[in-house]
């Protein structure tokens, strides 16, 4: 009974070997923090484009998918005459050869650049399979610093919009849109992005199977200028969000005020313009945009707050407290508990 219940040698070598070769899977698949962050920043590139003038008009984080093409936002090529992109790190400048292929309703665009000795990020098999929960990692160069690295969940999966979007825990900011958001196996699930709704701050990914999509539709490059110099209130808005990101207030006021000029209806350009402004000291100017948004929403928590900061500044205390708590009546009733802190924290110091 025993012989029959003894493992032949063929049978031990067998399970040895499937033993093994599950090791060294496990071992592959994810990569280490450090590992992750070394490849994706060895692909990610700070991305500058300028009109026809030579004037800057929009940066921001890139990442290469093939050893000649750079995924970016639409927004950020919009009304760009060339452009230039630089691996974090290094010196050597790639000027933008040209446009391969667009989709603008999902706001995304491949780019053309002549570069060697690149290693492109792998695109996963399928990100509709990107659970909530995961574990995700963000490149990118926020504030125009260069190479940052964060981590983070998906948080929830949003089907209202016209396309599908992963949204996420990981810090980003306007600089840092367009970077790669990846896996814990190193593989690019979306392109990162960050929108305010409600007056708060949030991140995005664009699922990267639409930009499998958009590779498979790639043409010989078109130059820059083939591209429509119309550029939309949205765009001008994602510029006004970059300036104010990177501290130069008056870009963000131009391109907010721009935003205005098209679409005088969007109560988030007032706010920020208000805030750019507040920041230069033209505290007069940020109340009349705060005034406005406010007529727009009259719910909007945000406009009030912002607009009691700046009236403590010029020593209007007691106005200044009661849109405070106009607007901590409103964030407690949108259940915004962080400005509901914020709030808090402003009163107390009016005491």
């Amino acid at each position: 009974m025993q012989q029959k219940n003894r493992l032949s040698a063929k049978q031990l070598v067998t399970i040895l070997t499937t033993l093994l070769l599950f090791a060294i899977h496990a071992t592959t698949s994810a990569q280490t923090t450090e590992q992750l962050a070394e490849k994706a920043l060895a692909a990610t590139v700070y991305l500058e484009m300028m009109d026809s003038a030579g004037n800057i008009i929009s940066i921001g984080s890139r990442f290469f998918v093939r050893q000649d093409l750079i995924v970016t936002n639409y927004h950020v090529i919009e009304g760009a005459a060339r452009g230039t992109a630089k691996l974090v790190g290094k010196h050597t400048k790639y000027a933008i050869e040209g446009i391969t292929a667009t989709e603008r309703g999902n706001d995304l665009a491949i780019l053309k650049v002549s570069a060697s000795g690149i290693k492109p990020l792998p695109l996963v098999e399928n990100s509709d399979r990107v659970k909530i929960g995961a574990q995700i990692y963000v490149a990118g160069n926020p504030k125009g610093l260069e190479g940052t690295f964060s981590d983070g969940i998906i948080s929830s999966k949003r089907g209202g919009h016209a396309y599908g979007r992963l949204q996420m825990t990981a810090p980003i900011s306007p600089g840092s849109s367009g970077g790669p958001v990846l896996n814990r196996q190193g593989e690019v699930i979306g392109v990162s992005f960050m929108t305010i709704e409600g007056g708060q701050n949030l991140n995005f990914a664009i699922p990267s199977n639409y930009v499998k999509t958009l590779l498979s539709l790639s043409k010989t490059p078109r130059p820059l200028s083939g591209i429509s110099p119309i550029v939309s209130a949205e765009t001008y808005f994602m510029r006004g969000n970059v300036r104010y990101d990177v501290g130069d207030y008056r870009g963000a006021i131009a391109a907010y005020s721009s935003a205005i000029r098209l679409k005088p209806d969007n109560v988030y350009a007032y706010l920020l313009r208000g805030r750019a402004k507040a920041n230069l000291g033209q505290h007069f100017a940020a109340i009349s945009d705060y005034d406005t948004a406010i007529r727009f929403n009259p719910d909007y928590a945000s406009a009030y707050f912002y607009r009691g900061a700046s009236k403590v500044l010029l020593n209007r205390t007691w106005e200044a407290r009661q849109d405070y708590r106009t607007a901590l009546r409103l964030a407690e009733k949108a259940g915004d508990s962080s400005l509901r802190d914020l709030i808090l924290k402003a009163l107390r110091l009016l005491e």
